[in-house]
């Protein structure tokens, strides 16, 4: 099912890393995450970005450097429906709506990745002593964070039989004053 094909769960790596790694920066948030639609920018903001700013908010890490990493599948001979690397245009529309919209994360664009075009910079010139970079910051896990959980859109009667959001306007109203924060809009003040 598309459900199992998202399962995903660490490797431990303890042998391969006694040949050394690379650390992200201190205070950076590495935030692996399989985007779901991002090809419509309600999908992306409720999809993807809700559930980002859930689970950085509920483990406090908010503030810090986030650095989203979009999993690619790699279990499976296409791309889920409806996701980014689907089709070329698909994967194209995707690109534009992250690089307009992850300002709203306070994500600079060009910092986004995905596993499948995952860059290691060396800035001393040296050649690449790992090919393992890691974090001491990270999250992963959004599913149940998104506005729906497990009901499909509305497409079938049983989405109606409960809702998913009940009791989350504060998460809502905090979700939009931390954007509108990030593009340097004060929350608090009309337009």
């Amino acid at each position: 099912t598309e459900a199992q094909a998202l399962e995903w769960a660490p490797i431990v790596r303890d042998a391969e890393l006694t040949g050394g790694y690379y650390l992200l920066p201190e205070g950076t948030v590495l935030l692996p995450f399989h985007s779901m639609a991002a090809v419509n920018v309600g999908h992306l903001m409720w999809d993807d970005f809700l559930p980002i700013y859930s689970i950085l908010s509920m483990f406090e890490m908010l503030g810090g450097t986030l650095m989203p990493l979009r999993y690619v599948l790699k279990n499976r001979p296409r791309a889920l429906w409806a996701t980014c690397n689907l089709r070329d245009e698909t994967l194209a529309q995707c690109k534009a709506f992250f690089k307009k919209f992850l300002p709203l994360l306070g994500v600079e664009p060009r910092i986004m990745r995905s596993t499948e075009d995952s860059i290691l910079s060396i800035t001393d010139g040296s050649q690449p002593k790992s090919r393992y970079v890691c974090s001491s910051k990270g999250a992963a896990g959004l599913g149940m964070l998104t506005d729906h959980g497990l009901k499909t859109h509305g497409w079938d009667k049983p989405d109606y039989e409960y809702s998913h959001n009940t009791g989350r306007g504060p998460v809502f109203n905090s979700f939009r004053n931390f954007m509108m924060r990030n593009v340097g809009l004060d929350p608090m003040k009309s337009v």
